[in-house]
């Protein structure tokens, strides 16, 4: 019996034959015909064309040849590049080589001084345009001719971070309050304990803890516009005596170590027995600041303490605290204990409970509605005004329970018209200050206006 050639049957092949005729097939598959490749070569040179049509001429005579003589002259040895000159040409081509292997970047910026340096026809210069989006100074330039049109943008300067200085946005507020012509909430804020008519109970009680001479640390809790300050700054002059408490705004630097930015001037209030700050303008440096205070409230070994130098800290906005922080205040406090002390001013005391079993919390509440008709007529009778009961109670209730606003009020009406009458408008004393902010906003409406708004945008509520 015959035996059978498995070369023979198309299906005997071998497992490595049949992968590679699947390669092959595959291969002349994704195979570019030589057509397209040659389509897009010359679409490529085309591109790379100059557009205009006395550019192609002259780079057509450039490119032909001259025409040549039938008499052929025997080359001399004068035609021949001298020997000194091929180590020159070797040495260019490979300065060439070195500058073809730079990095991208610096090959790029040589090409750019070249083509600036390079003499450009007429029609073709480069034009600068301003970059979109782009700060003051930041221009590109346009190289190139007709549609093969490149963009030079110049690389931004980037500058090291800069802190906003707060002494600057403090000269800038204390302008503001300079023209501010509504004087009479600064003029009848209580300076003692004994002139409170708001949250008097209150008063009182710290009153009798500084002539018991039972003095420890404190948190005062509060909304806005309660009087935390003013109790606190009549607090201290109860205890010190209100003519060793002389208040001076200064700017203070403080040095920032493993920080970005070196230092921060920070707007402060300073006594000889006290200094203040507010959280609010230490730009998320709290930290450094605050531990700078402390550590500069330390007295020297073996002092004795007594009334004279006792120091007090005062910490505005303190819920800005951290929880860690919290408890480095709380060991400080603990380490050294004595004259130092601190008062915080919050919203709510539940945001330092790392610290809130050291001090005694003080919560003033929100000015009632016969306190604050109190208080109105009370300045009245200061300036000699006849104030109609009615026109104190459409005050008091445009004010919303903010003490400041209503006498902020009582004095723009009263400025307004005078004598009062029946069914005069109660006006806010923030007319102008909203007109003028309206008008720049129509004049140029962008985010920026947004810093521009007065404080009643934020804190005052009208009827």
């Amino acid at each position: 019996m015959a035996t059978e050639n498995p070369t023979a049957s198309p299906t005997a092949r071998t497992l490595s034959a049949a992968f590679a005729d699947d390669r092959r097939r595959e291969a002349r598959r994704r195979a570019v015909p030589a057509g397209l490749v040659k389509l897009m070569l010359h679409r490529w040179g085309a591109a790379c064309l100059p557009k205009n049509r006395a550019a192609l001429s002259a780079r057509a005579r450039a490119a032909t040849p001259p025409p040549q003589t039938h008499t052929q002259t025997r080359p001399s040895s004068a035609s021949a590049p001298p020997a000194s000159q091929v180590p020159a040409r070797q040495g260019h081509a490979d300065a060439a080589n070195v500058a073809a292997r730079r990095p991208l970047r610096e090959r790029e910026e040589a090409a750019a001084v070249a083509v600036a340096r390079a003499p450009t026809p007429t029609g073709f210069q480069d034009k600068p345009v301003t970059v979109a989006g782009g700060g003051s100074g930041d221009t590109a330039t346009t190289v190139g001719r007709g549609e093969n049109i490149w963009v030079r943008v110049p690389r931004k300067r980037t500058s090291s971070p800069q802190v906003d200085s707060p002494q600057q946005l403090s000269v800038e507020s204390t302008a503001g309050a300079a023209e501010d012509e509504y004087v009479w909430a600064d003029r009848y804020r209580p300076s003692v304990l004994g002139e409170f008519i708001c949250n008097k109970a209150v008063a009182d009680e710290l009153h009798r803890l500084v002539t018991e001479q039972e003095c420890n640390h404190f948190i005062f809790e509060g909304g806005q516009a309660v009087g935390k300050r003013s109790m606190v700054l009549a607090l201290l002059r109860e205890a010190f005596g209100p003519h060793n408490l002389q208040v001076q705004e200064h700017s203070k630097r403080i040095e920032l170590k493993g920080e970005i930015a070196r230092h921060i001037d920070v707007k402060i209030k300073i006594s000889g027995h006290h200094v203040e700050v507010n959280l609010a303008d230490l730009h998320g440096y709290e930290n450094h600041v605050i531990t700078t205070l402390l550590n500069e409230s330390i007295l020297p070994p073996h002092s004795i303490c007594d009334h004279t130098n006792c120091k007090v800290i005062v910490v505005h906005d303190a819920d800005r605290l951290s929880s860690d922080f919290q408890h480095y205040i709380g060991w400080f406090l603990g380490r050294y204990a004595g004259c130092n002390k601190i008062i915080f001013c919050c919203s709510d005391s539940s945001n330092l409970e790392a610290v809130k079993h050291l001090c005694k919390v003080v919560t003033l509440q929100p000015p009632s509605f016969e306190e604050m008709i109190k208080v109105l007529e009370f300045i009245a009778m200061k300036e000699g005004i006849d104030l109609p009961r009615g026109i104190s109670s459409r005050i008091a209730v445009s004010a919303s329970n903010n003490l400041r606003q209503a006498i902020r009020s009582f004095e723009a009406t009263w400025r307004a018209n005078y004598p009062f009458i029946e069914g005069q408008p109660i006006l806010t004393g923030w007319e102008e200050e909203i007109y003028n902010v309206a008008k720049k906003i129509m004049e140029e409406p962008s985010p920026k206006q947004y810093a521009t708004l007065p404080p009643c945008c934020f804190a005052v509520q009208y009827a």
